[in-house]
């Protein structure tokens, strides 16, 4: 049924509509494969120097980490209603911001 409806369709095109139909396939194939092998100018780590990249990974292990006061309120947090759970939430993200400022300080 689906390979009668294409032939019903390619049947009814004109030759001059095949070209175009080629032409237009040919013309985005070859742009597909000339932008991969082009490097592009806004490659994700061509502006980056080497030691910003260092600094974000500190900043970004230090927020992952958990200190004591974190995981005192994490113990706390079953025990606590759902707002309160909200809260506490709030308060383990403030407590990890506290905990970078002074490396996003040291940075400049």
């Amino acid at each position: 049924m689906f390979s009668e409806n294409i032939s019903d369709i390619l049947s009814s095109l004109s030759e001059e509509d095949i070209e175009n139909l080629k032409a237009t396939a040919e013309s985005i194939f070859n742009n597909k494969t000339e932008e991969k092998n082009e490097p592009k100018d806004n490659d994700l780590l061509s502006g980056f120097d080497p030691s910003m990249i260092q600094k974000i990974m500190t900043v970004m292990s230090r927020m992952n980490s958990d200190n004591s006061r974190s995981d005192f309120i994490k113990a706390l947090k079953p025990h606590l209603s759902t707002s309160r759970q909200k809260k506490a939430d709030e308060a383990m993200k403030i407590l990890k911001l506290f905990d970078i400022l002074p490396l996003l300080q040291n940075f400049g």
